[in-house]
């Protein structure tokens, strides 16, 4: 997602300002600091047709191995001070979005490590990885194992450029693409989990790692 002129702005001077922005699409992958957890934020402002629109916000945590329970992302329950108990949904108005959103920054801050768009697409494939670990096992033909596995050692890898984990996803992309035994998880890749990497909201990026 581009940023804003304004970010640009704010980015390009280096000014120590924080942009909320009201979007129609806001997300993010979020990684834990701690465990191998990941989870996934999301809000979409709603029309309403008698009512003045809200913003529905839900947050999900990816399954490990979710592909052999059929599921691969659970919701997780959130909290605001105008709720009594956590809701797996929350509702804002407008003119409450930047309370809101103020208050379940911190707990988000405390846990987790927001994804920047530049590492969306890297930080995706380790979200398949966890979903799909056993099915990969099984799947993967003897004589590509290694090569495979080595690729994804690269592509996880922190202490490598960008450029060089991205050009290891290329190639490991290329294998699921090329073996008849993988064709099913190419298509939970490119149609499951691959669009969770599309869109990312850099201003809320900068809001929870800043």
């Amino acid at each position: 997602m581009r940023k804003s002129l304004v970010q640009e702005y704010i980015d390009r001077h280096s000014l120590p300002i924080t942009v909320i922005e009201h979007q129609q699409k806001f997300c993010l992958l979020l990684k834990s600091k701690t465990l191998a957890h990941w989870r996934y934020l999301e809000g979409n402002w709603v029309p309403r047709e008698s009512h003045p629109g809200v913003y529905e916000v839900v947050c999900h945590e990816f399954v490990k191995n979710g592909f052999d329970k059929g599921v691969t992302h659970t919701g997780v329950p959130m909290m605001t001070s105008k709720e009594t108990a956590p809701l797996f949904k929350l509702q804002w108005h407008w003119d409450d979005f930047e309370s809101s959103l103020e208050e379940i920054i911190p707990a988000i801050k405390e846990n987790f490590e927001a994804v920047p768009a530049d590492q969306s697409l890297l930080a995706a494939w380790e979200v398949f990885l966890i979903v799909h670990e056993n099915e990969i096992c099984r799947a993967l033909p003897e004589d590509s194992a290694v090569r495979f596995y080595s690729l994804v050692e690269k592509c996880i890898r922190t202490d490598l450029s960008t450029a060089e984990r991205k050009q290891s996803l290329e190639k490991a992309q290329h294998m699921l693409g090329h073996h008849r035994a993988l064709t099913k998880l190419r298509e939970q890749w490119v149609y499951r989990i691959m669009p969770f990497a599309r869109s990312t909201s850099d201003w809320l990026v900068n809001l929870i790692n800043g």
